[in-house]
């Protein structure tokens, strides 16, 4: 930014200077106050088109934010990916849609495999 305006006038700055990462190989930009924060066609960054970069595409960047929130380790992350290529393939589904879903599914195995006396509730946190 430089000096104020000559008094007088408002005290609004006489223009102002924008200066781009040099990542976005945006030039400098000078601007009026009056220009200051009008859109200009010409100087809108153009949203990334592929924000996952450097990952190969989106699925591999989410599959590996959810890996490592959960904490997996490198077998289940095997796991899990080599059950991702047969459902693509064709040869495995999944009939799960939510957590809500998983546990009763589990509840269901659990009263059908455990005799009458022993049941208890599966619980995950």
């Amino acid at each position: 930014m430089t000096a104020p305006a000559a008094s007088g006038s408002t005290n609004h700055p006489r223009d102002f200077k924008t200066e781009f990462h040099p990542r976005s190989k945006h030039s400098t930009l000078h601007q009026s106050f009056e220009e200051f924060g009008q859109q200009n066609p010409e100087h809108i960054v153009a949203l990334d088109s592929e924000p996952w970069h450097p990952f190969a595409s989106e699925g591999d960047y989410i599959f590996a934010m959810i890996a490592v929130e959960a904490g997996l380790s490198s077998t289940q992350v095997d796991s899990l990916l080599m059950l991702v290529h047969h459902i693509g393939k064709g040869t495995a589904s999944i009939t799960l849609v939510n957590d809500v879903g998983l546990h009763a599914a589990l509840d269901r195995a659990v009263s059908q495999l455990m005799p009458v006396g022993c049941l208890f509730r599966v619980y995950f946190s």
